[in-house]
């Protein structure tokens, strides 16, 4: 009798642990299951962030996309955005600030000059590949530099006239002389700054201290 209660009770447990396996079986499976179709909705919704194009039903990942911009344009890439860093930390350190007026007066200035040339600044922008956002932000950067090597620039009164004299075609349409010094002034200081800022940046580069992590 004691035998047969003892083989119940096996069997009684026997069975809980079956019914126990199935339901944790169960349980990842659901999980399991679960996780497939978030992945899957995920990939669904999101997948122009995860495949950027296919080749006869082949997928092109965008991994695969900046790995290969990685390999063609890195090296460029990475010291533009030093370059910016330095120049911006530059400015900084020389309080120096480019106000909203003087870059809505620059892209002003660049729409006019595509107008002339029966272009439209969007249509410029987009040909270069550019947004506003990143014209912006190169107009301060060229004017932060331009203020920074100001100090080394020098027009001479013998170097306007010779200009004037050199540009007398270009210049004809300005009457009024005082006008056409300022004029051949301006164009003067902007060729020197041009001139100038080149090396200012490799100096800047120089004197920073630059470890690169990974060689490209």
């Amino acid at each position: 009798m004691e035998d047969r209660k003892e083989m119940n009770q096996e069997k009684v447990s026997s069975v809980k642990n079956v019914v126990s396996f199935v339901k944790k079986v169960n349980f990842f499976q659901i999980l399991i299951l679960l996780v497939i179709v978030v992945v899957v909705f995920f990939a669904y919704k999101y997948k122009g962030e995860l495949i950027v194009a296919t080749v006869n039903g082949k997928p092109i990942t965008r991994i695969e996309l900046m790995k290969e911009l990685e390999k063609q344009g890195a090296k460029q890439a990475l010291d533009s955005i030093i370059v910016q860093r330095l120049i911006a930390e530059k400015a900084k350190n020389e309080n120096i600030e480019i106000s909203n007026e003087d870059v809505a007066t620059e892209i002003k200035n660049i729409k006019e000059m595509l107008t002339a040339q029966g272009l439209e600044l969007e249509q410029a922008l987009t040909a270069q590949g550019m947004t506003m956002e990143t014209l912006i932000t190169q107009i301060r950067l060229q004017k932060e530099l331009e203020k920074m090597v100001s100090g080394d620039i020098n027009i001479t009164d013998e170097q306007i006239t010779e200009y004037i004299t050199a540009n007398a075609e270009s210049l004809a349409s300005i009457t009024n002389e005082d006008e056409k010094k300022a004029a051949a002034k301006k164009t003067l200081i902007s060729q020197q700054s041009s001139s100038l800022i080149g090396p200012f940046i490799e100096k800047l580069k120089t004197d920073a201290k630059i470890n690169y992590l990974k060689s490209y």
